[in-house]
């Protein structure tokens, strides 16, 4: 291919070069310049380099940004994510359809929309597309923070013999529940366990058990409703 510049063209190019020519015009007019010389078999100088602009269409998708960039959230927990769409000049595009996907659905799932659900522990991208330019967040699925408890009082109370007739310990001759209130300052989602051990006068351990919460706790523990009850 051969490298031809004719009196015409400068003359198309000094013309496309005035003040108050745009971008897109001396774009649009480069583009014809350029499928000329394919068919010619001659390579022109683009007009929007002879200008001393950048030769990309002001209209296409040069970048995509998404924000936030960086997520932590919990099981359950949504995050909305935004997309901007940019040209060469870094001018914000409207009217682009951004296309979301998770990379890792097993910990964090995208709606079309941009909304982010953790759905279990760990780390992952969400990557948003547009128009073969992309971007990604990075987020982080983990653990509800620390909660506030306090097991706020315990209570023996006469007990009803189990249904195989065996009561391991017996309050003054009665058989025997423990009662125990547990405050929480941001209810669990979900149930705990509590513990119990019991000890002689001697500090000798005589009996230690595990008993599932029957609620997540509340603010205003009450034995109408015990936290938790131990049969002893």
């Amino acid at each position: 291919m051969t490298s031809r510049r004719t009196e015409a063209d400068d003359a198309d190019r000094q013309r496309m070069c005035q003040p108050g020519v745009t971008t897109t015009q001396r774009w649009r007019r480069d583009r014809m310049h350029r499928a000329a010389a394919r068919l010619a078999g001659t390579a022109l100088v683009g007009l929007l380099a002879s200008c001393g602009d950048d030769p990309v269409d002001p209209g296409s998708v040069a970048a995509v940004v998404v924000q936030p960039d960086s997520v932590s959230l919990t099981y359950g927990q949504t995050v909305q994510l935004a997309a901007s769409v940019r040209d060469a000049s870094g001018k914000d595009l409207t009217g682009r359809t951004v296309a979301w996907l998770s990379l890792s659905p097993g910990v964090a799932t995208v709606s079309a929309t941009g909304l982010v659900t953790g759905v279990s522990w760990g780390r992952m991208q969400i990557r948003a597309t547009v128009e073969q330019r992309s971007a990604t967040a990075l987020v982080v699925v983990g653990d509800a923070g620390p909660q506030d408890f306090a097991v706020t009082d315990a209570q023996f109370t006469q007990g009803v013999q189990a249904a195989n007739g065996s009561l391991p310990l017996i309050l003054q001759g009665n058989p025997a529940v423990l009662n125990v209130l547990v405050q929480a300052k941001q209810p669990p989602t979900t149930p705990m366990q509590l513990v119990l051990r019991l000890f002689d006068g001697g500090g000798g351990l005589v009996r230690a058990d595990t008993v599932t919460m029957s609620g997540t706790g509340s603010n205003a523990p009450s034995y109408l409703a015990p936290s938790a009850q131990f049969l002893v």
